[in-house]
This record gives C-alpha cells, sequence and structure tokens, in this order.
C-alpha cells in the first residue's frame, strides 16, 4: 500500500508538469506537425504511466484518464481540434478538461431530484456486490462474470459522478453528464456507448493521417 501512495503521488507530480508544459509551451507552436511533435513526449510519457501501479484499479484508472482520454485531447489539441480549442483560461481548467471526461455545459437545465435518487441506487447496488464476493466460491462461473462486468460499471459511473462534482464546485461551471444513460437507450448508436463516453472526443487513424497532411502540404 505504501509503494503505491509513492507511485500514486509520482504520477500526479508528472501529470501537473506535463499538462502545465501543455498549456504554455505548444499553444505559442503553429498547429499541426510542429505542435503535435512538441507535446508527443507528453503523450509518450501518459502511455507509461499505468505501469507505475502494481493494482489493476489504479492501472486501469490512469489508463482511461491519461492514456486514453488525455492523450486523444492532447492529438486533437495539436490541429487546433476538440475540447481545448479555443484553450481554457487558466491552468487548472486546462488540467481537468484535458484529464477527465468533461465538458463545460452551454445551456444548464434545471436540477432534479432523479440523478441523486439514481446515483444512490447504484451505490447501494455496489455496495451489495462487493458483499456478494464473500460467497463467490458458491456462485455459477456465469453469475459471476456478470457480477464483475457490472461491478465495473458501476464504479467507472460513482468515479465519474464524484469526479463531475469536484470538479464542478472547484471550477464554478456546470458541465455535461458524463454518460447519455445507455441502460434507457433503444439501440446502441443512440446511447453514446459507441463512443466510449459521451464526452471522449472522436479520434481516428485516418482523422491524424489527414491533420499531418493537411500541416506538410501548409508548409
Amino acid at each position: 500500500m505504501e509503494e503505491e501512495l509513492k507511485s500514486l503521488i509520482k504520477v500526479l507530480v508528472f501529470t501537473i508538469i506535463s499538462i502545465s508544459y501543455c498549456y504554455y509551451f505548444p499553444p505559442r507552436i503553429k498547429s499541426g506537425l510542429p505542435r503535435f511533435l512538441s507535446v508527443f513526449p507528453i503523450i509518450a510519457l501518459f502511455l507509461l504511466l499505468p505501469l507505475f501501479f502494481s493494482t489493476v484499479h489504479l492501472s486501469f484508472i490512469t489508463a482511461f484518464l491519461l492514456t486514453w482520454l488525455a492523450n486523444i485531447k492532447l492529438i486533437l489539441f495539436s490541429f487546433d481540434k476538440g475540447p481545448l480549442i479555443p484553450v481554457p483560461s487558466t491552468l487548472s481548467r486546462f488540467l481537468c478538461f484535458t484529464c477527465f471526461p468533461i465538458k463545460t455545459q452551454q445551456n444548464p437545465k434545471p436540477q432534479t431530484h432523479l440523478p441523486k435518487l439514481v446515483f444512490t441506487v447504484k451505490v447501494c447496488i455496489f455496495c451489495v456486490l462487493l458483499h456478494l464476493y464473500d460467497y463467490k466460491q458458491t456462485l455459477h462461473p456465469l453469475l459471476l462474470l456478470v457480477l464483475y462486468f457490472l461491478h465495473l460499471y458501476l464504479e467507472i459511473e460513482i468515479i465519474l459522478t464524484l469526479l463531475k462534482v469536484f470538479v464542478s464546485i472547484s471550477l464554478g461551471c456546470d458541465l455535461e453528464p458524463h454518460s447519455n444513460k445507455p441502460y434507457l437507450a433503444t439501440s446502441l448508436k443512440t446511447s453514446g456507448v459507441a463512443d466510449g463516453t459521451l464526452l471522449c472526443p472522436r479520434f481516428s487513424g485516418q482523422t491524424f493521417t489527414n491533420q499531418c497532411g493537411k500541416s506538410l502540404n501548409a508548409e
């Protein structure tokens, strides 16, 4: 546990320094391939940070937030695309919008009690799941597999919800929901699951190739 705490502190320090660099220096460089090359060392570092941990949970969370989400946003940022353009006004906002699946809400909707109730139900179900693991020796393997998937889904939902509340209070702004309630959708296309999460920017190798080509042609 002590080693994991040390690793967590190292990852946090590396992340803050890296994002600070991306906030102050790459925006001064011409967008396109030159800016991409300036952020490439940070992208490479974020690929390695999950390896600092020995536990699956911390490795998974770090891989999701940095290796996948932050790297995609930084690549899009290199070509003046994505949620980091225009560049947020403060370093704290740039850090949050880079590393977390959040986006400012353009037209805030009236708050209702339903999200709080749904979150409470999810937490209760999650607690029941943790209790069921005490009896996993007697559970059918198929049922155990379903429990693992449900555990993973609820864990991500709870973490992202708490993260959204913390960031919203810290930044003093309304944020878009992190998912589009996929369990209420009538199809995969309308649920937002096809994009991973609702707020994760769309990116493909073809997009990267096209932007690099445009940058080279412009030069």
